[in-house]
C-alpha cells in the first residue's frame, strides 16, 4: 500500500461511505425522530388563538418548537360516553281517612340535569421532509369536528420544560411534546395536548400566618404580657417563615425553568 494511499471508511451500520472524520448522514436521517422539532420558535409566532391563552410565565417559561409534516392518514372519530344525571326529587303528602291521619299519597317535583360525555379520538399518520413516519395517536375529553386529508401540510408545535416540582394539578415536560398543530393549507387548529401551567403553590402558610397575625394583634391588644400573646407571635413567625420559604422556592424553579427554556436546543 503507498504511503499516501488513504482507506475508506465506511458506516458499521449501513455500510455507507464516510467522508473524513464525518459521521453517517444516511443513519443520522434514519434515526431522527419524525415527531421531534426542527426548529425552535418564540411564542408569538404560535398560532394566535393559542398563544393570546399563554400567561406571561408560560410564555418565558416554557420552550416551544415547531416542524413540518406531510399527513398520511387521518381517523377522527367521537364517542358519546353516556349522560350523567344530576338532581333531586321531592315527594310529601298526608291525608285524613275514617281513624288517625295516615299517608295516603304524594305530590312529587323533579328537578334533573343529564350532561352528555364525550371522547374523541385523533389518529393521524405523518411524515417529514426526509421521509422519517410518525404517528400522533390520543384522545380529547371532547367532541369534535376535524378535515383533515392525506397529502395536507401540518406545522404541528411542540412544548417542553415545567417545574422541577410541579403543583397539584400542573405537570413537566422533560422532551419535547406536541402541543397543537395547524394546517398551512387552511389555517384549521388540530387540538393535541396541554401546556404546563408553572403555577404557583397554594401557600397555606401565608393564610394561616394572617390568622394568627390577627389574633396576635388582638391579644397584645387585651394583655400584652400574657403567655398567650407570647406562644401567638411565635406561632405568627413561623408561620410567615413557612410562607416566604414556599414562595422563595417557587420564584427559584421558576428562573431555573426559564434558563433552561432559553438554552433548550432541538
Amino acid at each position: 500500500m503507498l504511503a499516501n494511499e488513504v482507506k475508506a471508511v465506511h458506516c458499521t451500520k449501513c455500510g455507507s461511505k464516510l467522508s473524513d472524520g464525518g459521521q453517517c448522514k444516511q443513519c443520522d436521517g434514519q434515526n431522527r425522530n419524525a415527531l421531534a422539532p426542527a426548529f425552535r420558535v418564540r411564542f408569538n409566532q404560535i398560532p394566535g388563538v393559542v398563544g393570546s391563552q399563554l400567561t406571561k410565565i408560560q410564555s418565558e417559561g416554557l420552550a416551544f418548537g415547531a416542524k413540518n409534516l406531510i399527513v398520511k392518514s387521518a381517523v377522527i372519530q367521537s364517542f358519546n360516553l353516556g349522560s350523567n344525571s344530576t338532581g333531586t326529587v321531592k315527594l310529601a303528602g298526608v291525608g285524613r281517612s275514617f281513624g288517625p291521619w295516615a299517608v295516603f299519597g304524594a305530590m312529587g317535583s323533579i328537578n334533573q340535569t343529564s350532561v352528555n360525555a364525550y371522547r374523541t379520538d385523533v389518529q393521524i399518520k405523518v411524515e417529514d421532509e426526509a421521509g422519517q413516519k410518525g404517528f400522533l395517536n390520543y384522545s380529547l375529553p371532547f367532541a369534535i369536528t376535524l378535515a383533515i386529508e392525506p397529502g395536507e401540510s401540518l406545522r404541528v408545535y411542540f412544548v417542553r420544560g415545567g417545574l422541577q416540582r410541579p403543583t397539584v394539578g400542573d405537570f413537566r415536560l422533560d422532551v419535547w411534546t406536541p402541543f397543537v398543530a395547524e394546517s398551512t393549507d387552511t389555517g384549521q387548529l388540530v387540538p393535541i395536548a396541554g401546556v404546563p401551567t408553572l403555577g404557583s403553590p397554594r401557600n397555606g402558610f401565608l393564610k394561616v400566618a394572617i390568622v394568627a397575625m390577627i389574633v396576635t394583634v388582638l391579644a397584645m391588644s387585651l394583655d400584652p404580657s400574657s403567655g398567650f400573646t407570647i406562644f401567638s407571635s411565635l406561632v405568627t413567625i413561623a408561620f410567615i417563615a413557612g410562607a416566604v420559604r414556599v414562595l422563595r422556592n417557587y420564584k427559584l424553579s421558576l428562573a431555573e425553568a426559564t434558563r433552561n427554556a432559553v438554552v433548550s436546543a432541538v
